[in-house]
């Protein structure tokens, strides 16, 4: 670690928090002793987070108050982690039409920040977070990031498809954050082309950050890039791959090209880092102290270890909007493994996840469904939409209308997206009374007949 490094990480960070009256520092810290808890201890820790999360959720939240009495419970019958599988799921539709009655009532709206869920699944969700999730949000990454090496203060690459998350499109602060504090050297998904990807190599090379961060796809393309074009002497200690899956062979390929390992990771934009690999790769360790994660059958019995179910999540830190027993959308598998790594955080596989397809532009330019989430996951009227490709340079967007859709919604998509693909690119919409779903339940953002084999062999750009 360099001296500037040091700088940061002992002083800068800790002023930052302070000046921000941000608790991050201090959970971070926290995180960093709890994970070397045993498994029971932060079980324990789990639990008590879980009862004062339900009595705030019974008593300020109208929603769970009417739930609750729906079903005939009280907080006297929530006991054990058994009894609290007597609690219904929240599905993504609870959320969309109840969002009001979520909202706890003993918060200012005015001190909250809204979020959304990028829509990769091809239902957005909107909720509230209060600013003690934010911190929780914000310390998570930084224990798990130095997993794979980096440690604060250090240099970070990102290659990132979603405007609110990049610096270039922040205020003043937030790229002076950036320049003496975070340090993180950006591609935007967004101008992921062969010119914009041989100078973010080149800053690479200069720069050297000990991390690399991006969606799966976007970094699998970036390192086929690289290496078709011998571009060598980027050295990272660790590379961190989310957002989609992460096939075996495109693990195999980003590691020859960089030389390193690559740190799988999960989570969403409603409840925040759910799982991250160590170094010990065995799978997954579960982000245990902010979220509970149960594995579900379709049959509603909990999923044994490696077998598989839906995954449910809820958020132990979010009283503004309670995400209990939330249906994420994604599946995924409990591990009986123990790390050799000594974590008690418990382990877990994924086992199909948000798989990407791309749209391909009439130019090359490939789009993900990461990419895609940002454009529209604050449309209105629309209760499900998916992205239909068979032919390069031509899209169908299906669409299911709900009571509230305008024509409006429509003009600022197809608005929306020719921004990326151009002008040349054809946009045709496909009003549809439903979206038949995968056959794990799922719904998928994007259909491509273009194999990803053909995609491979295409000199293009992906976002």
């Amino acid at each position: 670690m360099g001296m500037y490094s040091k700088i940061v990480k002992y002083g800068l960070y800790l002023f930052w928090a302070f000046k921000d009256k941000s608790n991050r520092f201090k959970y971070w810290k926290e995180l960093e002793e709890s994970q070397w808890w045993s498994f029971e201890r932060i079980k324990e820790l789990q639990w008590q987070r879980m009862k004062n999360l339900l009595s705030h959720a019974y008593q300020n939240v109208s929603y769970y108050k009417m739930i609750f009495d729906k079903v005939g419970l009280t907080l006297k019958d929530i006991t054990s982690f058994e009894d609290w599988k007597k609690l219904p799921f929240l599905e993504k539709d609870n959320i969309k039409n109840n969002l009001e009655m979520l909202i706890a009532r003993n918060y200012k709206r005015e001190d909250l920040l809204k979020n959304g869920s990028g829509g990769s699944t091809g239902s957005p969700v909107i909720f509230y977070e209060d600013k003690n999730k934010t911190d929780w949000r914000l310390a998570a990454p930084v224990r798990h990031n130095r997993w794979c090496g980096w440690d604060i203060g250090e240099r970070q690459g990102c290659i990132w498809g979603a405007p609110r998350d990049l610096v270039e499109f922040g205020n003043i602060k937030a790229k002076l954050r950036n320049l003496v504090l975070d340090r993180v050297l950006i591609l935007n998904a967004y101008e992921l082309k062969d010119e914009s990807m041989y100078k973010f190599a080149m800053k690479l090379k200069r720069c050297q950050p000990t991390m690399i961060l991006a969606y799966a796809n976007a970094l699998y393309l970036f390192a086929k890039f690289l290496k078709d074009n011998k571009i060598e002497g980027i050295k990272p200690i660790g590379i961190i791959s989310t957002g989609e899956v992460l096939y075996p062979e495109r693990r195999e390929l980003i590691e020859s090209v960089f030389n390193c390992k690559v740190f799988n990771r999960y989570g969403s934009r409603e409840v925040g880092l759910v799982a991250s690999e160590c170094s010990e790769h065995k799978g997954m360790h579960v982000n245990a102290e902010n979220v509970y994660v149960e594995f579900v059958k379709k049959d509603g019995t909990p999923a044994l270890y490696g077998e598989m179910g839906e995954i449910v999540v809820t958020d132990l830190c979010n009283y503004a909007t309670p995400l209990i027993r939330y249906k994420i959308g994604d599946v995924g598998s409990p591990s009986g493994e123990i790390c050799p790594c000594g974590r008690g955080l418990p382990l877990m596989e994924m086992i199909e996840g948000r798989t990407s397809d791309f749209i391909v532009t009439p130019e090359n330019k490939f789009i993900s469904g990461p990419g895609l989430s940002p454009l529209i996951m604050d449309l209105t009227g629309i209760k499900q939409l998916q992205f239909v490709q068979k032919e390069k340079g031509k899209v169908i967007i299906k669409i299911v209308k709900d009571d509230a859709f305008q024509e409006e919604e429509i003009r600022m998509l197809r608005s929306r997206l020719q921004k990326y693909t151009g002008e040349i690119m054809q946009i045709m919409f496909e009003f549809v009374d439903d979206i038949p779903k995968k056959q794990s339940g799922k719904q998928q953002l994007i259909i491509s007949d273009i194999s990803m084999k053909e995609l491979s062999r295409t000199k293009g750009n992906e976002q």
